[in-house]
């Protein structure tokens, strides 16, 4: 049986759902640059979920956010022959839980400035010229859509991460011991010396 091939998978910052997987055992330049590459190509084809005017801001090495998919993981831990114990599960879940928090409140600021205008629409008041060539700008839809799919995957992920937490947050307490047993004889110190 061969080996499987190790890939390492991105997503975009303005495009959360998008996943672009590349040949590689991990993020690098190189792994970088082909999923840029991978990204050109997807938009040449009619039936892409993206297209030239997906980034109006351009699109760079930057603007590529590594995915820790569970499967990935679990097919290199298989590979090694050993699976991750719960707690290193939880670790993960709880890390890919992080990047969906930061993903979201990104999602959010980016949306906050359509506010005013949503608010606008809303109250059924005339838009001025300026409210209405904001809201027939591509970038309006694709904001809030962006902001939708952020906020769906980290709904999606809370209760699997919260009971990751859980599991994981005795590990943190195991260091304390040695600092409180360090600060409780240092204060039993002084309150004898007082």
């Amino acid at each position: 049986m061969g080996r499987r091939k190790l890939t390492v998978t991105y997503t975009v910052k303005d495009h959360p759902g998008l996943t672009i997987t590349v040949p590689g055992k991990e993020d690098s330049e190189k792994t970088r640059a082909l999923a840029l590459d991978e990204v050109m190509r997807m938009m040449s084809e009619e039936t892409s979920e993206i297209d030239s005017n997906s980034f109006p801001d351009g699109l760079g090495a930057k603007d590529l956010i590594v995915v820790e998919s569970p499967k990935t993981a679990s097919n290199q831990q298989a590979d090694a022959g050993e699976d991750l114990s719960p707690i290193e599960k939880a670790a993960r879940t709880v890390a890919e839980f992080a990047l969906k928090r930061a993903d979201l409140q990104d999602q959010q600021k980016k949306a906050s400035e359509y506010i005013a205008l949503i608010e606008a629409v809303f109250s059924m008041t005339p838009l001025t010229p300026e409210q209405i060539q904001l809201a027939q700008d591509k970038a309006f839809a694709k904001t809030l859509c962006s902001l939708a799919a952020a906020k769906v995957d980290f709904d999606r992920l809370l209760p699997e991460a919260e009971e990751a937490w859980k599991l994981l947050k005795p590990a943190f307490a195991d260091s304390e011991p040695e600092k409180k047993t360090a600060a409780t004889s240092g204060k039993g110190g002084k309150a004898q010396a007082g």
